[in-house]
């Protein structure tokens, strides 16, 4: 396994934790690279520069919230590359509620997501 692929793979955990407790209602990782067809052409998977996942979830509010994750090995500086920057611009500001985090481990994106995330816990009421 590649450093990259290890972060990618502790961020899909976190966020199925996240999903089984609730304070993500969807995900999923995202693959942008280009497969080569049985006739020979290739096709791309998602836009150049996707993120490697997306989540939704509801904010403190109550509103959906989009997040864009893009996963980095943790052994170097993290920052994105000129496809990703071109992603973010074309797509923030067209909704109040889109995200996008540069994460290089698992907990890191947990502790985003329930900083952000609605908590479920304080709208509980609890009857004697």
């Amino acid at each position: 396994m590649t450093p990259e692929s290890i972060v990618k793979s502790q961020v899909n955990a976190s966020l199925g934790n996240l999903l089984l407790s609730g304070d993500v209602f969807y995900f999923q990782r995202v693959n942008s690279g280009k497969i080569r067809t049985d006739h020979g052409t290739w096709v791309q998977m998602a836009e150049k520069g996707h993120f490697d996942f997306v989540a939704l979830f509801q904010d403190k509010h109550r509103n959906l919230v989009k997040a864009f994750i893009e996963c980095k090995r943790s052994d170097k500086l993290a920052k994105y590359d000129p496809d990703q920057i071109k992603f973010m611009n074309k797509y923030s500001g067209k909704h109040p509620n889109m995200m996008f985090w540069l994460v290089q481990s698992g907990d890191e994106v947990k502790k985003l997501v329930l900083a952000n995330c609605f908590n479920r816990v304080n709208d509980i009421i609890f009857t004697p």
